[in-house]
């Protein structure tokens, strides 16, 4: 279970800074609130990439590191997608259950590395 968190964690966060570069051309023509939430995002995906690897490796850091890249890119997504600052090819009316999928994970992560932590 500790591998599955750990790879989903980091292939989110691969795939999302992956996005942010395919970005980078356009961040000149962006309002700022909108490259500040871009940014934002790649950081909290290098955190979650991070977090994701050292799950994985069983490392110490790695559960502290995972909770909080899975809370960042939570909350960085619904401020983005609810309030219309992250780029996306989504339907209006996908916006909101995308965002909720995303702290529904980021509770999943915290109640798992809750559940490990008492074994």
């Amino acid at each position: 279970m500790r591998r599955v968190v750990g790879v989903t964690l980091m292939v989110d966060g691969v795939l999302a800074i992956y996005g942010f570069t395919l970005l980078l051309a356009s961040l000149g023509s962006r309002d700022e609130a909108s490259v500040a939430v871009i940014v934002a995002r790649a950081l909290a995906a290098g955190l979650t990439t991070i977090g994701g690897w050292l799950v994985t490796q069983r490392r110490p850091p790695g559960d502290a590191l995972a909770v909080a890249g899975a809370v960042a890119t939570a909350v960085v997504v619904t401020t983005g997608m609810v309030g219309g600052l992250l780029p996306t090819n989504l339907s209006p009316d996908f916006r909101l259950p995308v965002s909720l999928a995303y702290c529904g994970a980021a509770v999943a992560v915290i109640a798992f590395v809750r559940w490990g932590k008492r074994m």
